[in-house]
């Protein structure tokens, strides 16, 4: 479901460093950048940065084939453009 660009930046804000580091950047982008601006730049940076992490906290070197096998597999039916039903195959 859509939601709020906020909401990205609350999922990740159990991790104290990387709340201080948002704080910390706030403040020194806010000396060029105000409103959605900044808000925009702090929230691509802050992404990075949690790629970057896990990057770190993962070892990603060992894996052969990155595409997961299906497990459900699903009946789509086109209701409009925007729209669509999924029922159990």
């Amino acid at each position: 479901m859509p939601h709020p660009d906020g909401r990205r930046i609350e999922h990740f804000q159990g991790d104290d460093e990387l709340s201080d580091y948002e704080v910390r950047l706030r403040k020194k982008m806010g000396e060029r950048f105000s409103g959605n601006s900044l808000d925009k730049r702090v929230g691509g940076i802050m992404s990075s940065r949690h790629n970057y992490n896990n990057r770190m906290q993962f070892d990603l070197s060992e894996v052969k084939e990155p595409v997961v096998q299906r497990k459900y597999h699903w009946n789509v039916e086109k209701i409009n453009d925007q729209e669509y039903r999924a029922t159990p195959a």
